[in-house]
């Protein structure tokens, strides 16, 4: 639920809409990875920027619960969108690789259903430590990277 907020509302806002790369997300991973990455940005800085206010976005959220119903929808599609056969064999082989048992998706579903703004919120200190660890990686334009190397510990040539 937490993703689909942040995808949904805020990183597309700023990121894409106002920003005007081509998409922003953020993953978060049952292992605990977390990830904010755009594709196609032009605004390397600007958009650093909006991931470390991320925090600040969640200690202020406060939808309603017509937004919230909406964020529900959109998680449980992810979550029951439609598969097709192969699809389903990789599922259920992810999920038997992952010791993932249908406990914990009924499970995961229960806390999409019952979530709202004040569950989402206390999310904040999480993304903000998260932002805090300053994990960077950027593949882009050799030119924009240069111009902003102060941001990276080293910058690493991976195609010619």
């Amino acid at each position: 639920m937490l993703a689909t907020i942040l995808r949904l509302d805020y990183l597309r806002n700023r990121v894409r809409v106002q920003g005007g790369a081509y998409g922003a997300m953020v993953s978060i991973q049952r292992n605990g990875n977390i990830a904010f990455t755009s594709y196609r940005d032009p605004r390397l800085i600007e958009t650093f920027e909006v991931y470390h206010n991320a925090a600040s976005y969640l200690r202020a959220f406060n939808a309603d619960s017509k937004e919230m119903t909406r964020y529900i929808i959109g998680t449980i599609a992810t979550l029951d969108k439609h598969l097709t056969p192969r699809e389903k064999g990789e599922k259920v082989s992810r999920m038997y690789l992952s010791s993932i048992s249908d406990d914990i998706i009924r499970k995961e579903r229960e806390e999409v259903l019952s979530c709202n703004a004040t569950k989402i919120s206390a999310f904040a200190d999480l993304i903000e430590q998260v932002m805090n660890d300053d994990f960077l990686c950027v593949l882009g334009n050799e030119a924009v990277l240069r111009e902003n190397t102060a941001l990276f510990r080293n910058l690493v040539q991976v195609m010619e």
